[in-house]
């Protein structure tokens, strides 16, 4: 699994990751030593905590490791927090990693949606599951009319018209000729929102739905677990790690088939 820089706090324990000491690491290092203008020696003194890049040195290690912008700019944070030489530049950079990491944990930080709606449109988009279920349809073109969604969904028609009344007056859909289409693809409920959690519970009484359906194309895990606490923290980071993943897929996905995704992690 390739190593990301985000899960460090500590530059040296990440470059170890990268760099090991055997196999195709030890052939890095080489490749590292020559990039940077440096002796290998010289990095495995940095590598076993004796010596430290300079910030020169680690633009350029950054630049080895093909970073993308974000990751050149918590790398360089946590080579300076490193090399600070008091306790106050050591706290101010260590706030500023504190920062990122935070930001990251928030999952419109991950996939990068943007599009939120004002308080009272939140509060009539998620006070059910069929506005956002109408919203996705519109997308699919085999089911873009409100005969086609009033099936599709079984709601009545005169419901779906409602519904598409008030997404087309937001710009969240666009009809003609009485076939309609996506506007703002994606919106996302900001983190804190009070309609979060009846969002949620929209979708997983469909979800419980669905286990009664018994699909075969669906899927349903469900485990009570005991972990070490600390692992909770991994749990969450691979689980927002896959939705990273998916984001590039349903960017580029041709609209077929209208599918939910629900991934549920909590201590109890």
């Amino acid at each position: 699994m390739t190593t990301s820089v985000f899960d460090f706090d500590e530059y040296r324990n990440y470059l170890r990751k990268e760099f090991s000491g055997t196999g195709e690491g030890r052939g890095k290092r080489s490749y590292l030593a020559e990039f940077l203008g440096c002796q290998t020696s010289f990095l495995s003194q940095v590598l076993t905590d004796r010596a430290h890049l300079s910030l020169e040195h680690a633009i350029k290690a950054s630049e080895f490791l093909k970073h993308s912008e974000e990751e050149k700019s918590y790398f360089m944070l946590l080579v300076q927090k490193a090399k600070a030489g008091s306790k106050s530049l050591e706290s101010f950079f260590e706030r500023k990693i504190s920062e990122i990491q935070k930001q990251r944990d928030q999952v419109k930080e991950r996939i990068k949606i943007k599009t939120e709606l004002k308080t009272e449109d939140q509060m009539k988009y998620y006070s059910s599951w069929f506005y956002s279920a109408i919203h996705i349809l519109c997308a699919l073109p085999e089911l873009n009319t409100v005969e086609q969604i009033s099936k599709r969904l079984k709601l009545e028609i005169g419901l779906v018209k409602e519904v598409l009344g008030f997404l087309e007056s937001k710009g969240f859909v666009q009809s003609s000729a009485g076939k309609y289409s996506i506007g703002s693809r994606r919106i996302h409920l900001a983190h804190g929102s009070p309609m979060l959690p009846r969002h949620h519970s929209n979708w997983r009484m469909k979800a419980i739905e669905s286990v009664d359906r018994e699909k075969t194309s669906d899927l349903h895990y469900s485990a009570v677990l005991g972990i070490a606490k600390r692992e909770i923290k991994v749990f969450k980071e691979k689980l927002l790690k896959l939705l990273e993943e998916f984001e590039p897929i349903v960017t580029e996905s041709k609209e077929e088939v209208p599918v939910v995704l629900l991934m549920d992690l909590f201590e109890l």
